[in-house]
């Protein structure tokens, strides 16, 4: 998931249009995948929704890969991280202005977003922070990033100073995950051609 949390944050900083160049890339198709694996599109007993009918094909993910590749050649995603950073991109743009709770998150970090932008391992951990309230809380009451990330203890102590209870940054958070998760739980279903990936690795 690395590689889609380091993703997200480079979203979320969109950095000469990068998420404007990635919006026009992402898209889903109608695809019968429903009806096939009989399920129902309305909602379950607990609001729960499970509805798989726009996929993205593989050469939407495809572009999505070579652009991403294009601008961080080190950025390397495997499929299902790439069908998220399509459903994010996607859902995200709809939104006015687009991707707005993701952009003020980003903004609301300050400098200690700017000043360590070009460390990927940081940039996996502002992702990562950005979809995380639990993470977020454990920071809060006192745990340590470098449980989960190899962040320094500068920029640790940065982002706990930026991501306080009622912080611009963990406000604007909260409503990102509110716009891009429907309920409490991620439902996702998968299916891939065998010569794409080892389902094990």
């Amino acid at each position: 998931m690395r590689g889609l949390w380091r993703t997200l944050a480079y979203m979320a900083e969109n950095k000469d249009g990068f998420t404007d160049q990635l919006d026009q890339k992402s898209n889903f198709v109608p695809t019968p995948l429903n009806d096939k694996l009989k399920i129902s599109s309305q909602p379950a007993a607990d609001g729960r929704e499970l509805n798989l009918a726009k996929q993205p094909t593989p050469g939407i993910l495809r572009d999505i890969d070579d652009y991403l590749r294009s601008v961080y050649p080190d950025l390397t995603l495997c499929w299902y991280e790439l069908a998220e950073v399509n459903r994010i991109s996607y859902e995200g743009k709809v939104l006015r202005p687009a991707h707005v709770n993701l952009k003020q998150y980003w903004n609301a970090l300050g400098s200690v977003a700017t000043t360590n932008r070009n460390d990927p391992v940081f940039m996996e951990t502002v992702g990562a922070l950005a979809i995380d309230g639990w993470t977020r809380g454990q920071m809060r009451a006192g745990g340590s990033l470098t449980r989960w990330f190899k962040v320094s203890a500068a920029q640790e102590n940065g982002l706990k100073a930026m991501l306080t209870a009622t912080s611009p940054a963990e406000l604007a958070a909260v409503r990102y995950f509110d716009d891009s998760w429907q309920g409490t739980s991620c439902l996702s279903v998968a299916s891939a051609d065998a010569k794409w990936a080892h389902l094990n690795t």
